[in-house]
């Protein structure tokens, strides 16, 4: 289960970015945030993923306080974000630390296959699309089998292939493991 508990966030400058937040989200939900641009979906995902400290409040998955990136939760960025001088196999592993050789190939093929890209592999991210990059991202953002996978508009890129269409409220999505897995499964 994750939990805020009264969240908030003030910038160096002076800017409050939030206040007063608080939600739970339990096994197998799925929770978007929605609101306008410059509103604080990406900076409340960035505290739910550790990259950031609320002030005050407290980010709580299974009973234990969220003080730093964490290998139970999951992050996809806007862009993919990824490391040039690593492959995409080196990209979707990058997270999976010090386990033994056998068991990073075995979940990064698993991580790659999920995202319909066990053929790239090999390749470097300059050889890429834009929308495989943001597949590799999302592989390793699976990879390390997330209780918590956060979304900060993930295809935001697509707007920019269709500037004429009208931009609506964007979203940000905190789910779990189970919650992903139905979803890509169709199971309700």
């Amino acid at each position: 289960m994750l939990a805020l508990n009264d969240i908030g966030k003030t910038y160096p400058n002076g800017v409050q970015a939030l206040e007063g937040i608080g939600l739970r989200v339990e096994a197998g939900e799925i929770l978007a945030i929605l609101g306008g641009s410059g509103c604080g979906k990406s900076t409340l995902l960035r505290l739910i993923a550790g990259l950031d400290r609320p002030a005050p409040g407290r980010v709580v998955l299974d009973g234990a306080e969220v003080s730093g990136p964490h290998e139970k939760i999951g992050v996809v960025f806007q862009e993919p974000r990824l490391f040039p001088w690593l492959t995409v196999a080196g990209n979707v592993g990058f997270g999976l630390g010090r386990r033994p050789a056998h068991e990073r190939r075995a979940l990064v093929e698993e991580a790659l296959r999920r995202v319909g890209l066990v053929d790239k592999a090999g390749v470097w991210p300059r050889e890429l699309s834009g929308g495989q990059a943001q597949r590799v991202a999302i592989a390793r953002a699976l990879v390390t089998r997330p209780e918590v996978l956060l979304l900060d508009e993930p295809f935001s890129a697509l707007d920019a292939l269709h500037p004429d269409r009208p931009s609506g409220p964007s979203a940000a999505c905190v789910g779990t493991d189970r919650a992903a897995t139905d979803a890509d499964r169709g199971d309700p």
